[in-house]
């Protein structure tokens, strides 16, 4: 009786062995074929995704003055109030 107990202990410990070499088998390849695609994508989105035409595009490059404030005083050269 003591035999079949060890013996059953010891095909129950087998399996777990092997049932753990066979999933981390899996997990491992799969953990490599991530590492591969993620790899992939960053040399993907090193590269400059949009093509360069050589034109500048900044939008506020060559904007006209329109502000009130930088522009002179037409009052600026009279000596005297005209409204007295």
């Amino acid at each position: 009786m003591d035999n079949k107990k060890n013996l059953i202990i010891l095909a129950v410990i087998v399996a777990v062995i092997i049932i753990g070499a066979i999933g981390g088998y899996f997990y491992l390849e799969k953990l490599k074929n991530y590492q591969q695609v993620q790899q992939i994508t960053t040399t993907q989105t090193q590269q400059n995704p949009l093509p360069d035409f050589g034109v500048q595009t900044a939008p506020l490059q060559n904007v006209p003055d329109i502000n009130p404030t930088t522009q002179t005083n037409p009052y600026k050269a009279v000596k005297t109030n005209p409204f007295e």
